[in-house]
């Protein structure tokens, strides 16, 4: 959402983040984690604000990267 890219405090994601950490367990695949968030995102920010699933691929690739790099720490 680029929020903290304009000017949003750092724990501006934290409720996102809250509800998005639980479900990384169940995913198995990049795609999981892309849906997770998409769906998060759509609950949190409404679907026409986030826009398509593909929208969450980059983030997504990105959190399972370092999900998979701590060991599933959280």
């Amino acid at each position: 959402m680029d929020l903290i890219a304009m000017g949003a405090p750092d724990d501006e994601y934290d409720p996102e983040v809250s509800t998005i950490l639980p479900r990384l367990r169940e995913a198995k695949a990049a795609v999981d984690v892309q849906r997770i968030v998409h769906e998060e995102f759509v609950r949190w920010f409404g679907a026409d604000l986030v826009g398509p699933l593909t929208n969450c691929a980059d983030i997504a690739e990105k959190m399972r990267g370092t999900w998979l790099a701590c060991g599933q720490c959280v």
